[in-house]
C-alpha cells in the first residue's frame, strides 16, 4: 500500500524561518521522523503560508513524502510537533481507510477528483466542505472556517490572542489507484515525491 502523507502548518504572523518540524512519528507504520535529518520543510505552492513536510535532500519544495507498506493499513495515526517562534505544538491526525478497492491513499485532497480514466474518491463526510477547509492542516493561531471532525487545545498567546497548542483530527480517505500519484506531465503532480524516495513502513505481525 502506497501511502501519501502531506503534514502541513499553516503559517501567518509568524515569519516561516521561525517554523520548523521537530519530528513526525506513527506508530502503525513504525515511523519515527526527525526534522532535519529525515524531513525538512517547503512551500511547494503559491500560497506560501502552506509550510509542508517533505523527505530530506531535495532542491525544490515537495508536496509531502510516500511511506510504502507492504499490505493494507486500515487505521493510522501521525502525530507531527511543530516549532513555532519557539513554542512546541503538536497535530495528531487519526486516518481512516474506508476501502480496500485500491493500494494507495493520499492527504492531498486535490488527487480525489476524477482525472481522465480515474473515478471521484471523495468521502460522502466531507462532501460539502471546501479542500482549504478540511484538509489535514496544522495552525499557531485558529481560523474560523475550519471544518472537519477536530478537537483543538488552545494556550494564551501574547495580547490575550489565543493560539493552538494541539490539534486531534480524524480524516477519512478512500483509496485511490497507485498510477494516481505518479507523473502524468499535470502541475499537480509535478510537486509530488518520487515514488523512488518512499520511506519504508514497519508493520506490526
Amino acid at each position: 500500500m502506497l501511502i501519501h502523507l502531506t503534514p502541513r502548518l499553516y503559517v501567518t504572523y509568524v515569519p516561516a524561518r521561525n517554523c520548523s518540524l521537530i519530528d513526525l512519528t506513527c506508530p502503525e507504520l513504525g515511523l519515527q521522523l526527525q526534522g532535519g535529518v529525515d524531513l525538512s520543510t517547503g512551500t511547494p505552492w503559491r500560497n506560501t503560508h502552506y509550510l509542508v513536510a517533505m523527505k530530506k535532500g531535495g532542491r525544490r519544495a515537495i508536496d509531502g513524502f510516500f511511506v510504502e507498506a507492504p499490505r493494507h493499513v486500515p487505521e493510522f495515526t501521525t502525530t507531527a510537533r511543530w516549532l513555532v517562534d519557539g513554542q512546541t505544538i503538536e497535530h495528531v491526525v487519526v486516518h481512516k481507510v474506508l476501502d480496500e478497492t485500491y493500494d494507495a491513499v493520499t492527504q492531498c485532497m486535490l488527487l480525489w477528483g476524477p482525472q481522465g480514466s480515474f473515478d471521484r474518491r471523495w468521502p460522502e463526510a466531507l462532501t460539502d466542505w471546501s479542500i482549504m477547509a478540511c484538509q489535514p492542516t496544522m495552525e499557531f493561531f485558529p481560523s474560523t472556517h475550519r471544518r472537519g471532525d477536530f478537537k483543538d487545545s488552545y494556550a494564551q498567546g501574547s495580547g490575550e490572542q489565543l493560539r493552538l497548542q494541539r490539534r486531534v483530527e480524524a480524516f477519512p480517505m478512500h483509496t485511490v489507484e497507485r498510477a494516481r500519484l505518479l507523473p502524468d506531465g499535470s502541475s499537480i503532480h509535478d510537486r509530488l515525491p518520487a515514488l523512488a524516495d518512499a520511506f519504508q513502513a514497519t508493520l506490526p505481525c
